[in-house]
C-alpha cells in the first residue's frame, strides 16, 4: 500500500490552512471502495489554487467546493458503471433471445445459465465468441442496439444521478458566485474608506489645520 501523497503536515504548510479550518479539512469525505483521500486532497489543492482563500468566509466555501467537485466525479463514475452493469443484462437477453434452442419448451432455464456466462465473458473481452456476435447482428442486435438497450434500463437511475450532478453544479456556481461578490464588496468598501480618509485629509489642509 503507498503512502498517502497528502499528509496533514504538507496540506499545512502547502495550502497555508489556519489551523481553525485544519480539522474540518482532515474530516475528508466517506470514501468508497476504489477511492483515496489523495482524491479528495488533489482535488481541494485544485480548489485552494483557484479561490485563493484569505477570509474565513472564504475558506469555508474552498472547503465546500472540494466535497461538491469530489462528489461530481463520483457521480459520472456512477453514470458509467451503471450503464455498463445494464449492458450486461441486455447482452444476456439478446443471446437468449437469439439461441437456437429459446423456442424450445422447458429451455428456458438452462439457456439463460448460459447467456449469462457468455454474456459475461464477452462484456469483459469484447472479442470473444465470434459465432455469438455473428449470430447476434444475424438478429438484428449489433453494438448500438445493445447499448441502446443497456441505456434504456439504466434511465431511472442515471435520471437521478443526473439530477445529482445538475444540483452540485448549480451549487458550485452558487459558491464561487458568492465568494466573486462578496471580494467585490469588500473592495468597494476598502476604496470608499480610502476616498474618505482622502477627502478629510483635503479638508484638514484646506482649512490650515494640522
Amino acid at each position: 500500500m503507498t503512502a498517502d501523497l497528502y499528509t496533514p503536515e504538507k496540506i499545512k504548510n502547502d495550502f497555508e490552512v489556519p489551523d481553525v479550518f485544519m480539522p474540518l479539512i482532515l474530516a475528508h469525505p466517506r470514501l468508497l471502495p476504489g477511492e483515496t483521500k489523495d482524491s479528495f486532497y488533489t482535488l481541494l489543492d485544485i480548489m485552494v489554487g483557484a479561490v485563493l482563500p484569505v477570509e474565513d468566509t472564504e475558506w469555508l466555501a474552498t472547503i465546500d467546493l472540494a466535497w461538491l467537485q469530489f462528489d461530481i466525479h463520483r457521480y459520472r463514475r456512477w453514470k458509467n458503471l451503471i450503464i455498463m452493469s445494464n449492458r450486461v443484462g441486455a447482452l444476456e437477453t439478446a443471446l437468449s433471445n437469439t439461441h437456437p434452442g429459446a423456442a424450445l419448451i422447458g429451455a428456458t432455464a438452462p439457456i439463460g445459465v448460459e447467456s449469462k456466462m457468455q454474456a459475461q465473458e464477452m462484456n469483459g473481452n469484447p472479442g470473444a465468441h465470434p459465432d455469438l456476435i455473428a449470430r447476434l447482428k444475424s438478429h438484428g442486435y449489433d453494438e448500438d442496439t445493445i447499448n441502446a438497450r443497456a441505456f434504456e434500463d439504466s434511465m431511472v437511475p442515471l435520471v437521478t444521478v443526473e439530477r445529482l450532478l445538475s444540483t452540485a453544479r448549480r451549487d458550485v456556481a452558487l459558491i464561487l458566485r458568492e465568494v466573486g461578490l462578496q471580494r467585490e464588496f469588500r473592495q468597494r468598501a476598502s476604496a470608499a474608506m480610502k476616498q474618505i480618509e482622502h477627502d478629510e485629509e483635503r479638508v484638514i489642509e484646506a482649512s490650515g489645520l494640522t
